[in-house]
């Protein structure tokens, strides 16, 4: 089963033949320098494959297991998966794959995921302080660093990045309570403009869910931006407005 592909990515459940390239990682000691610390054993490797990855994901949420389509080659695992009650991005990339822009090309698929198919609102990722190289990938992706954990001879970088579609929702909204307390436009109105636009909806039974009337979109808000240009006076308003 093939959860999800990118231009040079595939996600799959992981397969008894990973094992080898799994415990090659999990031995590096700089794969696991900014995750967790020390390179494991290589019975601790294995056990953790057999016991903890094999046969997994089943579903949406886990680490999956990261194959590059053009070697066809498993190069480590990267997914959504639950902290308590948050969803965080991971990505674990083996050290002969660094530097090509995989993480990040994973992370933008994932994110997609998160935000597009589950709706979430947010999703979080943890960085190990000094890791330069992921929180690069990070401000890339446009998270932002909200705080840190503090663990024994560790410290955790905590970011976060909001759901673009719920930022654009919550900007319209507050761009409507914003327009009616104006006192210029009530007087250019003689009312205020969330009257306009409700009595404007009640009138029109044509209009268009992703127009603006008055700066603001209607009542019904879109998933995407209106891509129907409009003319605008100096007060922001629609030069044909009544």
């Amino acid at each position: 089963m093939i959860f999800l592909e990118t231009p040079r990515l595939l996600f799959r459940p992981h397969q008894a033949d990973d094992e080898e390239d799994f415990v090659q990682m999990q031995t590096d000691s700089e794969v696991r320098r900014y995750i967790g610390g020390k390179a494991w054993p290589r019975e601790k490797a294995v056990y953790r494959f057999r016991n903890g990855y094999l046969g997994k994901p089943s579903k949406i949420y886990g680490l999956w297991a990261t194959v590059l389509k053009s070697e066809s080659k498993y190069i480590g695992y990267c997914g959504l998966h639950r902290v308590e009650e948050s969803v965080r991005l991971g990505y674990y990339i083996s050290r002969p794959y660094w530097r090509r822009g995989l993480a990040t090309e994973a992370s933008q698929a994932l994110l997609d995921v998160a935000f597009s198919q589950l709706q979430l609102s947010k999703v979080f990722a943890d960085v190990e302080k000094g890791n330069e190289a992921s929180e690069h990938i990070l401000h890339k992706l446009g998270f932002a660093l909200i705080g840190q954990e503090e663990l024994p001879r560790r410290i955790l970088q905590i970011y976060r990045l909001s759901n673009p579609r719920s930022l654009i929702k919550s900007s319209i909204a507050y761009l409507i309570l914003d327009l009616d307390r104006r006192p210029c436009l009530r007087t250019l109105f003689g009312r205020s403009p969330l009257h306009f636009v409700r009595d404007r909806d009640e009138r029109s039974t044509n209009a268009s869910n992703d127009s603006i009337r008055v700066g603001v979109f209607h009542k019904t808000i879109p998933d995407r931006l209106p891509t129907q240009a409009h003319s605008f006076d100096t007060f922001g308003l629609p030069k044909n407005a009544p």
